[in-house]
């Protein structure tokens, strides 16, 4: 990581939390996709956007996030 402030990219706090989510709890830093199937478990649509209300990794719950715009 690049601490200094010639760094192009954003901070995690700065995404939305569709694209990035940090774990209070465990520092984990993730984003999740999710899926959507037909009854055959054949890919029925690419992606939706998901904000997620717990960590992967601790299980830990996050905070409820407004989404930025």
């Amino acid at each position: 990581m690049n601490p200094t402030s010639d760094n192009p990219m954003p901070r995690v706090p700065e995404y939305n939390p569709v694209d990035a989510v940090e774990c209070p709890h465990c520092s984990t830093v993730f984003r999740v996709r999710t899926l959507m199937t037909d009854g055959d478990g054949r890919l029925m649509r690419d992606e939706y956007e998901t904000i997620p209300m717990f960590c992967p990794m601790c299980g830990g719950r996050l905070e409820q996030s407004e989404r930025k715009e």
